[in-house]
């Protein structure tokens, strides 16, 4: 699998669109692509199967020197959870976020 670095996002738009990329995780800059049907979006019903793919090889490479060197110099640290603890981490912060926006009246102008 094939991915690459957040800073050439739009190269690697380019790059994914001409098959050179596997894969990318920044659907907002290629949404109108998505819409186009020159993209795909992981979304519900994608097979248990892949995702488990996609899991394994995005921990291995969180793991990998060239990412672990540059999170911690900036002073960051990935982390990987499984398939079902991602989607309960979504759930919690859906809920969350949502509770804040009703609290503070927040809407989309």
């Amino acid at each position: 699998m094939q991915g690459t670095r957040l800073s050439r996002r739009p190269a690697a738009l380019a790059d994914l669109l001409g098959g050179q990329l596997d894969f990318m995780f920044d659907p907002g800059i290629g949404l109108g692509h998505v819409k186009a049907g020159k993209l795909k979006l992981l979304a519900a019903g994608t097979p248990a199967e892949m995702i488990a793919r996609l899991n394994r090889e995005v921990s291995r490479l969180m793991q990998a020197p060239p990412l672990t060197d540059r999170l911690n110099a900036i002073g960051a640290q990935g982390q990987v959870l499984a398939p079902d603890a991602f989607a309960a981490r979504l759930r919690s912060e859906h809920e969350r976020m949502g509770a804040l926006v009703k609290v503070t009246g927040l809407r989309v102008e």
